[in-house]
């Protein structure tokens, strides 16, 4: 609940860090999809991302909370 009122608020942005083929398992709106495999490597779509959220609270999630953590 928490959360949703920070996305809400324009605060933080919701970052779904699952790799593709589990976004079709169902992504919480507005959640963005990033991988953390991009991430870990060239950066391809978290580059201009992070640029773009600065000032901003990141709220990550996975299937698990693993790869979020």
């Amino acid at each position: 609940t928490e959360a949703q009122k920070r996305v809400e608020a324009g605060q933080a942005i919701l970052v779904d860090v699952r790799e593709p083929a589990e976004w079709q398992e169902g992504v919480a709106a507005p959640a963005e999809l990033l991988p953390l495999s991009d991430l870990r490597g060239d950066r391809a779509k978290w580059g201009a991302f992070l640029e773009q959220a600065k000032g901003k609270e990141l709220i990550l999630y996975c299937r698990s909370g693993n790869r979020s953590g």
